[in-house]
Formats: structure tokens, sequence, C-alpha cells
């Protein structure tokens, strides 16, 4: 018995790129050939009349299919820049790379498009980084330029999120421009995102190549699940993460997805942080009669320092022994520093 059922279409070019559900009965396909309508109630998948009007030319894939909050659907077509269409007067706008025009399209190769809630619509490109759309006009705004940028995101507060090939990016309105998510001596504040998704719970979650990583709501909590639990390295694939209506996340690899509900991987226990040495200008400082330590650091809340003091040196372990491989560690010194 057949229980997945193949569907096909004459024409010579059926690469599968993308997939848009405008409405309950029909699926659009954007293929290496064009876009192709899937009727869910006949079972019948015929071409879109306006392929000739959408494609301008010859071996244009259709990469994305987006429609906004107005109802224009629009089009990323691999090597063929950006096209827009009007459902109600059934006019396309193209908008082609120009090296030449600043405000213009700077990449052939669109890889995401998103709008966010207060109407900005966004895409990703290669090389380029991320191009936001003015309000009202044809003109872009450019951010990140020479990053491959591939996925947009944006979460429950409203914030836009990039994931580049040089690490996961937040969009500060008010400043107009893209600032690293993590530190920027942290592991992953480099490391290419290929993902970004938020359960039901708001936690986010990232993949690299190699990694699936959680972010608690509160954004200053990171959890790394890599090899240690059974995730093959290089395996995670280019914008392969999708949260179902029911809560479950899929994550695709290169043999197929991962399957899980957030809840499944959640970490019980709060590991602890214990601080084990303490120095001062290079010295280690002892606990004692005279010294500015009265018991053990790792029983000291509160330390009194003179401006002398103020070159420090902490050591510090997490008695955690379930994946010790996978512990990364985030510092964060309050009232200087804004993201760990």
């Amino acid at each position: 018995i057949n229980l997945i059922k193949t569907y096909r279409h004459d024409s010579t070019r059926n690469i599968m790129l993308c997939l848009f559900q405008k409405n309950a009965d029909s699926i659009w396909v954007g293929t290496a050939g064009g876009v192709f309508i899937f009727n869910n109630v006949t079972g019948e998948l015929s071409a879109w009349p306006h392929n000739r009007d959408l494609n301008g030319a010859e071996g244009r894939g259709i990469y994305k299919i987006f429609q906004d909050s107005l109802g224009s659907i629009w089009f990323s077509r691999w090597g063929g820049g950006l096209v827009r269409y009007s459902p109600g007067t059934s006019t396309f706008k193209s908008f082609l790379s120009n090296a030449n025009d600043s405000a213009g399209l700077r990449s052939k190769g669109i890889t995401d498009i998103i709008e966010d809630r207060s109407g900005n619509l966004w895409v990703t490109s290669l090389e380029v980084g991320i191009s936001r759309l003015i309000d009202g006009t044809d003109r872009f705004r450019h951010y990140l330029s020479g990053n491959d940028s591939w996925d947009l995101y944006e979460d429950s507060e409203g914030k836009v999120l990039a994931g580049t090939d040089k690490g996961l990016y937040w969009y500060n309105k008010k400043d107009d421009k893209f600032l690293p998510f993590f530190d920027l001596q942290s592991q992953l504040s480099t490391q290419k995102i290929h993902a970004v998704i938020e359960d039901n719970q708001k936690n986010l979650w990232i993949t690299t190549p190699s990694e699936l990583v959680k972010i608690n709501p509160s954004r200053n909590e990171v959890f790394i699940f890599s090899n240690t639990f059974g995730i093959a390295p290089n395996s995670l694939q280019l914008k392969s993460i999708f949260l179902t209506k029911k809560g479950q996340i899929l994550v695709g690899h290169g043999k197929g997805f991962y399957a899980f509900f957030p809840d499944e991987l959640s970490v019980k226990a709060q590991p602890k942080i214990t601080i084990t040495d303490f120095f001062i200008n290079n010295l280690p400082v002892m606990a004692g009669k005279g010294s500015i330590l009265q018991q053990p650091i790792e029983e000291t809340n509160q330390l009194a320092l003179n401006h002398t003091q103020n070159n420090l040196i902490f050591d510090f372990t997490v008695l955690d022994f379930r994946a010790p491989e996978a512990i990364k560690y985030y510092s964060m010194l309050e009232n200087y520093d804004n993201v760990w």
C-alpha cells in the first residue's frame, strides 16, 4: 500500500522549492519552472496561468511565495530578484538587482520575505544582507551588507530577528540598525544561523549547522543540544524548522527531520554556578582575619573594594554531569553590558 502519493506535472522542471497555502482548498507550489496550484479537493496539480508574466525569463526558480497584509503576493525568483503580484488588477511589479542603485534591490538571490506587525516588508539575500522596503515607495534600505542572510523571524514581542552566516541579529527600531543578539565573546556570536522560530511558551529555538539552541522567554538563558543529544554534526538544513498547530517543532536534517514537543526537551534542574577562587591584581584572596573575605568565596554574596582593587579574576564551575561538554558559559556585567 502506498501511503505517500506523488503529484507531478508535465513540466520538465519539477524541482519543488517552496509551498504556500493561499486558502483551504489550494496550495501554491514554487518550483524551478514556475508556480503550480494544487487543488486539495480534486487532487489536481496545474500550472499557474500567470507563469509567463511571472518568470519573464527562462530559468527563474520560485524560491519563496509570500502574501502581505494588503493582499499582494510576493515571489522570490532565484537569480531573478523579487516580483510583486496584485490580484485585484492582475498586475506585476519586478524588483531587479542593480548594483548602481543604492536604494534598489542589491541581490538576485532573495532567500526570505516577511512582513512585521508595523507593515514593514523585509527580505534577506546573499552577500548584501537584509533589505527593508521603505513604506509607500519602491525603494529599499539595506542592513548588514556583506552578510549572507537567509532567515527572518518576528517574535511575539515584535522583535525582528535575522539569521546570517555571521550570527543572529535583532533589529533596533529606535536606532534603525541590526545588532548582535549574542555577546561578541560568545561562541554563538559567530555561528552560522540556519533558522529561527518561537514556541508557544515564547522560547526561541535556533539552528546552526550542528546545534539546536533553546533560548528562554527572558532571553537570558541558553541551552545547546548537539551531538551529545543525537544531532549529527553539520546535518541541520537551511531554513528547515517548523512549529505545528499542536505545538510540535520539526527540524530538518540531511536524512529527514527531528520532531519534538518543547516540554520534552525541558531542562528540569537548574545548574548552579559556584565560584571557586578569587584574585585581585593577580594575587589569590583567601578568607580569614584581615582579609576582605570573612568567609570562603563560594559562600560570599557581597564584596566592598577600593578603587585600586580593579583587576579581578574569578574561577568558577558548574556541577552538572548530564552533558558537561554541552555546557556553555555567558557573562554580563550589570549596568554596563546590554547583552550576554
